[in-house]
């Protein structure tokens, strides 16, 4: 009883703590809406970028805000050199899913 106490303290720990970098998204998030919402103060503008939110979805696109998007980028910039051939091919590979799966809301803003 005390060692399915302790595992159960110690998963709920790991989990309460590791909610604040996320690497997977499923969908775009709230904050790059709100992100969206704060910098394009016109209508307009604001809707274009939206309707293009919405293409890109449809393509298995994901767009995160620059806080969500932040651990991503520190992990892709701090890639080690000295890895292994196996650990190299692994990073590459997630460096290549990220960078067709997440779109960043200040790209799409100043690309419009």
């Amino acid at each position: 009883m005390k060692g399915a106490f302790i595992f159960l303290f110690l998963f709920l720990t790991t989990f309460s703590f590791g909610q604040d970098v996320r690497y997977v998204y499923p969908s775009t998030t709230a904050g790059a809406i709100d992100e969206l919402n704060f910098l394009v103060r016109n209508y307009e503008a604001r809707r274009e970028v939206l309707l293009i939110i919405k293409e890109l979805e449809s393509k298995g696109k994901v767009v995160l805000s620059s806080k969500e998007f932040e651990p991503i980028k520190k992990r892709i910039d701090n890639l080690p050199t000295d890895l292994s051939e196996a650990s190299r091919i692994e990073e590459l590979a997630y460096v290549k899913k990220v960078s067709d799966r997440y779109i960043l809301i200040t790209d799409l803003i100043n690309k419009k």
